[in-house]
């Protein structure tokens, strides 16, 4: 059959660079338009001159197989391309014309923006018209520029690598940046643009479980470019959240400092996402799940169920007016323990643990924040104070930090009444000035004083203002100290209870507010009554004999005059039970009183107090939940206190001087109260007692040898009994566990056992004393 003309049968797409492709071209036979399939001549394939790019033709004389002839071509140059297929008796040849174009960059790294001080690593492929990418390039350099007022560092040439590239960079200026990928007119030029802003967020607060009803204090710090805490930041923080559990208080804190912390309530139960955004800012989330469930002890036992946390501490920074309050730092739900002390007239102490990794363990800095021990009331649905005062101290372990706090009157009695007038050697009297005069103007003094820890308190009119005057001086004295004795004198020979401190705060009672009451209420309280058997499971009682006194002289020295020293000489406070029990004396020394009256006066008071029913020892403590602390009572309130057990018959009204409360992680507490003055040292005590000398130094030797060092004084105000870390409850009739690691065979091994043969644990002197080696002074000590 014969044929007039050849044509290509294959696709004119343009073809990238270094791509490949196969051309085919017909043998056609003219009468029927149809190919010719008898034909097997040899079809020459080749370009035109017009050609602008240019092809390799695999085979450029293809031998036709059913009319039909092919070859691969691989584009080598740029342009179009004019292809040819001739065969000699051809009537018409066959041509036909694609493209070669350049291979395309194309970025695929995130377009998200990214703060100062972070890094990206840059991705662009080398991708042929048909969108693939270009696997068989592994040696086109491309460089890579930037445009825009956003700087990186890291810009470089990068050779591909199986068509693909990759540089990491890092964000220096903030700003809008563009980044360029070229190398030559083979590639056309990819880009990719994105911001980078000056800071970014990180929520730093806690995102363990929260309890329905509980309170978080969300934290974010607003970060700079070195990726820490901007301190000179301002801006305005939002809080919001997102997913099926919620929460209340969200919004917007205003930063300071750099850190910004808005207080939230869990709402609904389940899994959330909270972020915290800002302007110029890159936005910063966390997790976050809401419970509602029985809360589980870490041994898996099940504690008492509470709809919200049992216990909780809440933290401020010290930036309020006067070191008063400032911003929440941290809402603490998940203490091991935490347990409050408080006394009447005198100061108290806290304490709570946190395992080493606490995520809110930072925000506990101690002498710069404020604390509030609030625990929950199921049944009136609220939050009731237990305690409230500043941050003091922190021992570590390897496990735990227990962190220790004083209330604001141990606050107050770390400072001193007039010190100037002391080293100068003047008098600083109150001269005919009654206890209201005196009080107002000591609590003024520490409120308005330079750098005064206590400048945020509120002291209110006295109330129950006695006219009775008194002539005192003071010097360098522990100022609660102080107020506590010029109280105790001016109940002398009277029914008069003083009472003078902090009000315990509630939703309607402010945390800084003190108060004077020259007549307490002295009528019972009858919303609380005590009664082993019923909701007091333990006591301990002592009549305290050894110190019943029958008749007390006061010697007061005057040493702050600019004079000679003088002494006053009471005259004779005697008591009835002289007569019985014939005269016992009890003499003290005093340095604050400076008249012949106010010393007689206070002769009386002590011999008041060294009487029988004020001398006894009584402590109690109470079953698991049966009180809330200070639910509709207060100390210094009398109350009904009844105990009937073997030669203990107690049924009276006492007044509260002292409660100590701890609160257990699975929700347990321990409750006691005592009804002496802390003051009172000299019998024994549980479930608190103050450590003697004797167990100081052994527990201070106990601690070098365990390597935790001197664990400090017993109390900053030198005081009775302390709270310590963990509940010291122990059941009457409860033996020694000796089978601990410092015992063997019943043996001490442990505080105590020798540490080296230069210097024993303990030795007799020649007159036979004990005598004790103290390893913190490295001198022995009478035990």
């Amino acid at each position: 059959m014969a044929f007039d003309y050849i044509q290509f049968s294959s696709s004119t797409a343009d073809l990238t660079l270094t791509r490949t492709r196969t051309i085919s071209a017909a043998v056609y036979d003219s009468a029927t338009s149809a190919v010719d399939t008898s034909f097997t001549g040899v079809i020459v394939f080749s370009t035109d001159t017009t050609s602008v790019g240019s092809i390799s033709i695999a085979t450029a004389s293809a031998t036709a197989v059913a009319g039909i002839a092919t070859s691969v071509v691989t584009a080598t140059g740029i342009g179009q391309v004019d292809i040819r297929a001739y065969y000699s008796t051809a009537t018409t040849d066959g041509t036909q014309s694609f493209d070669v174009v350049a291979r395309d960059i194309v970025f695929t790294s995130s377009t998200a923006e990214i703060a100062n001080g972070f890094a990206r690593t840059l991705t662009a492929e080398l991708r042929d018209t048909t969108g693939v990418v270009m696997t068989d390039d592994s040696t086109t350099p491309i460089t890579l520029t930037k445009t825009g007022a956003g700087e990186v560092a890291g810009l470089t040439t990068i050779t591909a690598a199986a068509g693909i590239i990759s540089a990491g960079v890092t964000a220096t200026t903030s700003g809008s940046i563009t980044i360029t990928g070229a190398y030559n007119s083979t590639v056309n030029n990819g880009s990719t643009t994105f911001t980078i802003q000056p800071y970014h967020i990180v929520i730093i607060s806690s995102t363990s479980p929260l309890a329905a009803g509980s309170n978080l204090n969300l934290v974010a710090e607003v970060r700079d470019i070195s990726l820490a805490v901007d301190t000179t930041n301002t801006s305005s923080v939002t809080f919001s959240q997102s997913g099926t559990g919620t929460l209340t208080g969200t919004g917007a804190a205003t930063a300071v400092n750099g850190v910004a912390s808005r207080l939230v309530t869990g709402a609904g139960v389940g899994p959330l996402t909270i972020t915290a955004s800002a302007t110029s800012a890159i936005a910063g989330t966390a997790e976050l799940e809401v419970t509602n469930a029985t809360r589980v002890t870490a041994s898996g036992a099940q504690g008492r169920w509470y709809s919200q946390s049992p216990f909780r501490i809440t933290l401020w920074d010290m930036t309020g007016a006067g070191r008063g309050r400032g911003a929440v730092k941290a809402v603490i739900s998940d203490a091991k323990y935490i347990g409050c002390s408080t006394y009447l007239n005198q100061g108290g102490e806290m304490f709570f643990t946190l395992p080493y990794n606490h995520p809110q363990i930072a925000e506990c800095d101690p002498l710069n924040r404020h604390y509030r021990v609030d625990r929950w009331d199921e049944e009136d649905a609220l939050y009731r104070t237990v305690g409230s005062g500043i941050l003091q101290d922190y021992s570590a372990t390897d496990n735990e930090t227990v962190f220790f706090g004083v209330d604001y009157l141990g606050v107050l009695n770390q400072t001193l009444t007039d010190t100037a007038a002391a080293s100068s050697g003047s008098t600083v009297t109150y001269n005919d000035k009654t206890i209201s005069h005196i009080f107002q103007s000591e609590m003024s003094t520490v409120k308005n004083q330079a750098n005064s820890r206590l400048g945020f308190i509120d002291v209110e009119a006295t109330i129950n203002a006695a006219s009775t005057t008194y002539d005192f001086f003071t010097a360098g004295e522990q100022r609660t100290d102080f107020l506590f004795n010029i109280a105790s004198i001016a109940q002398a020979g009277t029914t008069n209870k003083v009472v003078f401190g902090n009000r315990i705060e509630s939703a309607t009672q402010s945390y800084n507010s003190f108060f004077l009451d020259m007549n307490y209420a002295s009528a019972p309280n009858n919303s609380l009554r005590l009664a082993y058997g019923a909701n007091v499971k333990r006591f301990s009682y002592s009549p305290n004999f050894r110190s019943l006194r029958t008749r007390a002289v006061v010697i007061a020295t005057s040493i702050f005059n600019g004079i000679t020293p003088t002494k006053i000489w009471s005259n004779f406070a005697t008591s009835a039970l002289a007569s019985t029990y014939g005269i016992i004396d009890r003499v003290d020394l005093q340095q604050d009183i400076i008249s012949q009256s106010a010393v007689s006066s206070r002769a009386a008071f002590n011999l008041y107090q060294s009487s029988p029913d004020k001398l006894r020892a009584i402590s109690v403590s109470v079953v698991d939940g049966s009180i809330i602390p200070f639910k509709n009572y207060k100390i210094g309130d009398d109350i009904r206190v009844i105990i009937d057990r073997g030669n203990v018959a107690i049924d009276t009204n006492l007044t509260i001087r002292g409660q100590q409360w701890v609160g257990r992680e699975d929700g347990s507490e321990e409750i006691s109260f005592d009804f002496f003055n802390r003051d009172q040292q000299s019998y024994e005590l549980t479930p608190y007692r103050a450590a003697s000398s004797l167990e100081s130094i052994l527990r201070n030797n106990q601690n070098l040898q365990m390597g935790t060092g001197d664990q400090g004084s017993e109390s900053t105000t030198n005081r009775g009994p302390v709270v310590e870390p963990g509940p010291k409850f122990t059941e009457p009739g409860t033996p020694v566990d000796r089978s601990g690691p410092n015992y063997t065979g019943g043996k001490q091994t442990g505080a105590g056992k020798s540490q080296g043969t230069e210097n024993p644990p303990f030795k007799f002197d020649a007159d036979g004393n004990l005598l004790v080696f103290d390893y913190i002074t490295g001198k022995y000590v009478r035990g």
